[in-house]
């Protein structure tokens, strides 16, 4: 079987002024990509949440976790929501979960569902993640000290993911789909650079597509390019993934430097990461 699967960081960043509302923009892109499980990070229910859950999801077909706000909202942090085709997908409510997080825990924005898909009849956990920046370097600090608190910073980070990974290690067949946060592509910060994501579990494979899904492609030197939203899985297979920054097509207005995304303080209530979609396959023997 094959299914389409997208993970969009939609940066809402918890609606912390209380003005943001989920844009039109996001029903057009979602039904023009119309994917079989969508994961979207940065999700928050803003005012118009359930307006824009029923015209994106409820009446086309879809099912989505979780339903309401989690007390991740109550605590100021981002959700992550998951969707998937009601068609496609059996729905077990009690093996999902949504990760609580405040300022302290160093937990990831997390959720995961498992779906049984009908037509093989295979069990599949597909997990939302959002790695969290887990806490602010002060501003003013000399090169080495500064160095020294990334190096810590990348080291919460991997804890994040590394938690993350304990908790589908009893799943054959897993499917993560997120913003990991990770430095560039070229960075030397060895505890969370882009190699380190499947954290030496070989029984993952990451799937990351060329380019980079914040800011516009680096035109010189790919060291310097931000890859941070990635597939992982283990027991199926991810094909045909890449980065899609075509939704600002929808919205000139607000995306005048076109797919340059660098100035995100103009983006505050709309997508400033790329899309990033791809092709699922459960029969890989």
């Amino acid at each position: 079987m094959r299914y389409k699967i997208l993970e969009w960081n939609i940066n809402q960043a918890s609606n912390r002024d209380r003005k943001n509302r989920l844009p039109e923009i996001l029903i057009k892109e979602l039904k023009l990509q119309n994917p079989d499980i969508i994961v979207l990070t940065e999700f928050c229910f803003c005012d118009n949440a359930t307006e824009f859950l029923e015209k994106t999801f409820s009446q086309r077909g879809y099912e989505f976790y979780p339903t309401e706000a989690t007390q991740s909202t109550k605590n100021g942090q981002n959700e992550v929501l998951i969707a998937w085709r009601s068609e496609h997908f059996k729905y077990n409510t009690e093996n999902s979960q949504s990760e609580i997080v405040t300022w302290s825990n160093n937990k990831p924005n997390y959720a995961r569902v498992l779906l049984t898909d009908k037509a093989s009849n295979k069990n599949i956990i597909v997990a939302g993640v959002r790695i969290t920046t887990a806490k602010n370097i002060p501003k003013g600090l000399d090169k080495e000290t500064e160095s020294k608190e990334y190096q810590k910073q990348a080291t919460l980070r991997k804890q994040q993911m590394e938690y993350v990974y304990s908790t589908l290690d009893n799943y054959p067949i897993v499917i993560i789909a997120g913003d990991f946060n990770n430095y560039r592509r070229g960075t030397n910060l060895k505890n969370w650079n882009i190699n380190e994501i499947t954290c030496s579990r070989k029984e993952y494979k990451r799937y990351t597509p060329i380019g980079q899904s914040i800011y516009e492609c680096e035109k010189n030197n790919t060291d310097f390019e931000f890859a941070e939203d990635h597939f992982v899985a283990k027991g199926c297979a991810i094909k045909d993934f890449v980065y899609d920054r075509t939704f600002i097509y929808w919205e000139k207005q607000v995306y005048r430097d076109n797919m340059d995304f660098t100035d995100w303080e103009k983006l505050i209530g709309f997508p400033d990461h790329a899309i990033i979609y791809g092709d699922i396959y459960f029969d890989i023997d």
